[in-house]
């Protein structure tokens, strides 16, 4: 009960994890297995996901290095590095097909066409393949960025300027972008692809968050709008841990771009 009023802040918007992520997100934390285990014994479930309110007790129990820790693993955002494998035998022109999204064919068919020699195979980090626009901002935060307009880019801004060699900036306007999202994309009932919008919607039908869905449940996004945000590829059980309404109203609906908008 206490969840559904911003009043009490702290259990509205909790710490959040998945059901098995308290052990991954304090396993490197440098924090002694007893604290780590005193933790535990704050920890809460709602719905799907593990929850963390305590602060102020977890700061009385622990020693101020200890709690350094602890503040830097719980407000650290996990992200991942991600490769693709071409073999010799790799069907080639339907990845060129996968990664070329957006008119980008011609520049990714000779790369992956190339790795298709290397002998037994080989990887390449899949930011090579990503438009300019993410290309440019994965794993940076906004601060880091000559652009006077970073400070407002959102993930709103993030989702829709994705394949776009210049950023609209439009799209800082919550009804453009909303009125973009309704007249240019359509929803796609099946599994989603490279570059498809992820919007995660609550009961009432506003929208929570927009990602980018790259590949094998991976996403492109932008958590927030301040400074300290870095734009990072999550895998998307790990971003509705963030975001999805403790009341489980939330709806989650892949969009993908008409052809020619």
């Amino acid at each position: 009960m206490l969840s559904k009023s911003p009043t009490n802040y702290a259990q509205c918007f909790p710490f959040r994890w998945r059901l098995d992520g308290f052990d991954r997100r304090f396993k490197d934390s440098g924090l002694p297995v007893e604290q780590v285990n005193k933790l535990r014994r704050l920890i809460y479930t709602n719905g799907e996901y593990l929850c963390f309110t305590d602060l102020p007790a977890a700061k009385a129990a622990l020693r101020r290095p200890e709690f350094e820790d602890l503040l830097e693993a719980l407000y650290g955002l996990p992200t991942y590095i991600l490769r693709l494998r071409v073999n010799p035998d790799s069907d080639v022109d339907g990845l060129v097909r996968y990664w070329g999204k957006g008119g980008r064919e011609k520049t990714i068919a000779p790369l992956l066409n190339s790795l298709t020699k290397v002998p037994g195979g080989t990887t390449i980090n899949i930011s090579y393949l990503l438009p300019p626009f993410a290309k440019l901002r994965l794993y940076t935060f906004p601060y880091t960025l000559n652009d006077p307009t970073a400070a407002r880019q959102d993930c709103f801004f993030t989702s829709l300027n994705f394949f776009n060699e210049t950023p609209n900036t439009n799209f800082f306007k919550a009804a453009y972008a909303e009125r973009v999202l309704r007249s240019e994309y359509l929803p796609i009932p099946k599994t989603p692809s490279f570059g498809d919008v992820v919007l995660l919607t609550n009961g009432k039908g506003e929208t929570i968050h927009a990602c980018v869905y790259i590949a094998d449940d991976f996403v492109f996004s932008k958590n927030g709008v301040a400074l300290e945000q870095p734009w990072v590829l999550m895998k998307m059980a790990d971003m509705l841990a963030l975001y999805y309404p403790t009341d489980r109203s939330g709806q989650l609906t892949f969009l993908r771009r008409k052809s020619g908008a």
